[in-house]
């Protein structure tokens, strides 16, 4: 497959039938078979690959990212990164005959599409195969530029969970932040979330320069902080309109330049690892 950024490359700045198109071309050239779930009068569709398992009747893991974009944007960071980290982690799995059923998604409708709203593609799964075989789920947001793995939102998940995801990414050598819900912003891990399966989260890699936000993120406790909703948007504000890491998120700046190889591949080091350290019970 080569280099994950040459994914990234090659989805920026198409359309999202395109990129749908080359999620599954890629998907065909590993050999690999997928479900292509087609919704709302078959405009749109989630690519599903369920990957080989030594253990098939046990709940599976998912490891999520969505291939659509907004209008006006490249999409490269936002999400064309986490669909080229899925893709190399199905060309590094597709022999692997994993201990755990691991699924990986690409899932379509994310952002925010006007009537529909946002999340269509991963509730749309959620309706037709509901959540109860599902152990836990790894999504990624925007994981082509920066080198701190941050998670969020740390609400309900368990230890056990929680732990696994921490010495996934220690062992890469990185230092992962876990965030608590006080970013307003969601993505396909909410719609699980709030579904039933609590060990859900989203990894994005944050810039270095945001360090001082995501210091300040980690004093913040969300229960006082939705207390005092002004100061919770005033943050969120800052974050979004100051920060390193969101300074080209849903704009016509969304370009591949900006990525990273090195960001891509700790992204799928911590997937892989928290994969190989997941267990069922």
């Amino acid at each position: 497959m080569g280099a994950l950024k040459d994914i990234v490359d090659e989805l920026s700045g198409k359309s999202n039938r395109q990129r749908r198109e080359i999620v599954k071309e890629h998907l065909k050239s590993l050999g690999l078979q997928y479900e292509e779930q087609k919704f709302y009068c078959r405009m749109h569709s989630n690519i599903l690959v369920d990957l080989p398992t030594k253990d098939p009747g046990q709940k599976k893991i998912i490891v999520a990212s969505h291939y659509d974009k907004v209008e006006g944007s490249p999409g490269a960071n936002d999400n064309a990164s986490a669909v080229a980290v899925v893709l190399g982690l199905a060309e590094k799995l597709k022999d692997a005959h994993l201990d755990v059923p691991v699924m990986l998604a690409f899932f379509d409708m994310e952002e925010n599409y006007h009537i529909y709203g946002a999340l269509n593609g991963s509730m749309n799964y959620i309706k037709r195969n509901g959540t109860d075989d599902i152990k836990a789920v790894l999504n990624f947001e925007l994981v082509g530029e920066g080198q701190v793995p941050v998670f969020w939102p740390l609400i309900n998940q368990s230890q056990e969970y929680k732990k696994t995801i921490e010495d996934a990414t220690l062992a890469t050598g990185a230092q992962p932040y876990f965030v608590e819900d006080i970013i307003m912003n969601a993505g396909d891990h909410t719609s699980f979330q709030y579904t039933g399966v609590p060990d859900a989260i989203c990894l994005t890699l944050g810039c270095q320069e945001d360090a001082h936000f995501l210091e300040e993120a980690q004093q913040i406790k969300a229960e006082d902080m939705k207390k005092d909703l002004k100061t919770l948007q005033e943050f969120n504000i800052r974050v979004f309109y100051q920060s390193a890491t969101f300074r080209n998120y849903h704009r016509n700046t969304d370009l591949p330049q900006f990525i990273n190889e090195d960001s891509l591949r700790l992204a799928e080091k911590i997937a892989l690892g928290f994969i190989k350290k997941s267990r069922n019970d």
